[in-house]
């Protein structure tokens, strides 16, 4: 925590869980501060907590009106 929260984030594999955890590439890491924009979609990182990292992306939903999404990617050790 503190005043410029950050969290290293890596891809899990299904398969790299059955393995107990053993890797079987190497996996791309990356750091991600509160407030950056991640991916194609430019997907925000709105807060970055001890329990996990809070997404927002916006969509245009059905009756083509904005609409913004929170998800919530919970953190591991």
């Amino acid at each position: 925590m503190g005043k410029n929260p950050r969290a290293i984030v890596t891809e899990v594999d299904e398969k790299e869980n059955e393995n107990n955890g053993a890797a079987a590439e190497k996996r791309e890491v990356v750091i991600i501060k509160e407030g950056m924009k991640i991916g194609p979609d430019q997907v925000e990182v709105k807060a970055i907590l001890p329990g996990g990292v809070v997404l927002v992306e916006k969509i245009i939903n059905v009756y083509d009106e904005e609409e913004y999404l929170e998800t919530i990617l919970p953190l591991s050790d």
